[in-house]
């Protein structure tokens, strides 16, 4: 049921925080950490984790994406459009770069 998913979830955290205690540069982890946060509805701890990403990598136009929409959950609204539109930009860099 819901308690053993929210098990599963918090789980899931701290495995990802063992991960970037290991490695603090890992971005994957702050990333997959932060879309279990949002899944639980802690958009402000997702959006400190996937600002940690873009951080890391500021051309990473999937955190800019997810933050964005856990602003938007918050009710920032600006911020939220200047993510999506960071994030658009850089995903349309990207494909013109592949061809």
């Amino acid at each position: 049921g819901v308690k053993k998913a929210v098990g599963d979830h918090q789980a899931a955290i701290a495995d990802y925080s063992r991960v970037i205690e290991v490695d603090p540069e890992y971005a994957a982890a702050y990333y997959a950490r932060g879309g279990v946060k949002k899944a639980l509805g802690d958009h402000q701890a997702a959006i400190a984790d996937y600002s940690r990403v873009i951080d890391l990598n500021p051309q990473d136009d999937a955190a800019y994406y997810a933050r964005g929409l856990a602003k938007k959950a918050v009710g920032d609204r600006q911020a939220a459009q200047k993510d999506l539109s960071t994030a658009k930009r850089l995903d349309s860099r990207l494909n013109k770069q592949k061809s």
